[in-house]
């Protein structure tokens, strides 16, 4: 239920704009990475109740009638608002997850539009002029232009809703993306059967095929790798239909990771293809939850590193912005250190055993070989200026310490030490972790003089033995 002060804020008209009462009621949230959702849902339940009560039925004695009028739109226009705006990073309605809502309301607004009985000033005090303005700046969401009333306040609006209302929109292009959410049914499937047969052509027909051919090769692509020409016409039919792309596969970092082991070239080409839809959101937030394995890696080098090449050689797949790559890359190294951490086992069971035990014994290889795959891909990324080396000190001290049995994790450090003098600019580390530091480099180089003697002590063994 919505606090006081929540319906305080959102019944505010003519102080603050819909931007600014937006981020005022998110302020009220202890966690509003948590709670914002469930505000959200109580906002909806109270334009629900705005949409189903009369002006009259929610009076409050001595109360004035027009302002109690502008308190009830504020709160609709303000409400609306907040459940446009806080999906909009998505770049698409049809991602918020209250497009049901905008669909239905704007309809039936719609509909009032067009049999409204007379000019718009005569209805200043009449009941349609909520649903009317509710449907006006739902309109604009609906076509990608809700921005634009962002710096608007409710009381602006009131004068401009009817220069703005849009009533040429088809709410049923938004019918699949409903179905996806699970809001409306599906047509049945025998009834779409019947339709597509009905008007179906051969070009229907050779299309539908496609697509089934399409979907067949994108499973078999998961468990066998596929020929050149097949990845070249899949890519090609992909990326002039990237709805098939999204309704055939199954976003999540255990598919990606799969085809990518399987077929990278693919895989890689799919994930650009993904990056052009409104999908591009959650497609980085499962590129940070990737292991740190060649085939990924390679990927994201690919992704991040300049020159971008494109497509088929084109120059329009999408290269990731700053603050993308910045946020990706931070996300991925942190996963990927914490992937190889909880490899780590414990093989000291007595104390002879300890002593003798390494840290390198305690990583399957396996977890070796990702320490030594993600220092060398940061080393690549800083060699050839993808990365500012300053932007991920942090990253690189917690790894040359934590891993540095692993001698591409002590490179890694030097080479960081480098980059930063070439900018005038010091490793940022207080004396303990320096000290630390200088000593696990030189622990690290002992462990690796004692193996090295452990292993040609094995091999003249062995030159024994034989002889």
């Amino acid at each position: 239920m919505l606090t006081d002060k929540v319906l305080a804020l959102l019944s505010e008209d003519s102080t603050h704009t819909l931007s600014e009462v937006s981020t005022a009621v998110l302020a009220t949230l202890s966690d509003p990475d948590q709670d914002a959702f469930y505000l959200l849902c109580d906002i909806l339940v109270m334009l629900e109740a705005l949409r189903n009560t009369a002006p009259d039925d929610d009076d409050d004695d001595g109360v004035d009638a027009d302002a109690q009028a502008r308190c009830r739109i504020a709160k609709a226009l303000n409400g609306e608002f907040m459940l446009y705006t806080l999906y909009e990073r998505y770049e698409s309605i049809e991602m918020n997850p209250f497009l049901s809502h905008f669909v239905t309301t704007y309809a039936e607004g719609k509909i009032l539009w067009a049999n409204r009985p007379g000019a718009v000033d005569e209805m200043q005090a009449s009941p349609q002029l909520l649903p009317l303005m509710q449907a006006s700046l739902l309109s604009l969401f609906l076509v990608g232009a809700g921005h634009i009333v962002g710096e608007l306040r409710a009381i602006d609006f009131y004068s401009v809703w009817h220069e703005l209302m849009r009533d040429d929109i088809d709410t049923d292009r938004f019918t699949d993306a409903l179905v996806n959410q699970g809001m409306v049914d599906p047509p049945p499937a025998s009834k779409a059967m019947a339709e597509i047969a009905e008007r179906s052509s051969p070009t229907d027909r050779n299309t539908a095929r496609t697509y089934e051919v399409v979907r067949r090769l994108l499973q078999l692509a998961l468990t066998e790798e596929i020929s050149d020409k097949d990845t070249d016409a899949l890519v090609s039919v992909l990326a002039g239909d990237s709805h098939l792309l999204v309704s055939s596969f199954d976003l999540s970092d255990e598919t990606i990771t799969t085809m990518l082991h399987v077929n990278p070239v693919l895989g890689r080409s799919l994930i650009s293809v993904l990056l052009l839809t409104p999908l591009r959101a959650e497609v980085l937030h499962i590129l940070q939850l990737l292991p740190p394995t060649l085939p990924v890696l390679e990927s994201l080098n690919h992704l991040i590193s300049p020159p971008h090449v494109a497509l088929s050689g084109r120059t329009d797949v999408p290269v990731l912005h700053e603050n993308e790559k910045s946020v990706l890359l931070h996300s991925f190294i942190s996963h990927a250190s914490r992937i190889i951490e909880s490899q780590e086992v414990s093989t000291a069971s007595s104390a002879m055993s300890s002593a003798r035990e390494t840290p390198l014994h305690n990583f399957p290889p396996e977890a070796i070989r990702q320490i030594q795959l993600l220092c060398l891909f940061i080393q690549s990324l800083l060699r050839t200026g993808a990365i500012a080396v300053e932007d991920y000190v942090y990253e690189i001290q917690g790894m040359s310490l934590r891993f540095v049995f692993v001698q591409e994790a002590t490179e890694l450090f030097h080479v960081a030490q480098r980059a930063l003098a070439a900018r005038q600019q010091p490793m940022v580390m207080n004396a303990a972790a320096a000290s630390a530091a200088a000593t696990a480099v030189a622990v690290g180089a002992t462990q690796q003089q004692q193996q090295q003697q452990q292993q040609q002590q094995r091999q003249r063994v062995i030159g024994v033995s034989v002889l």
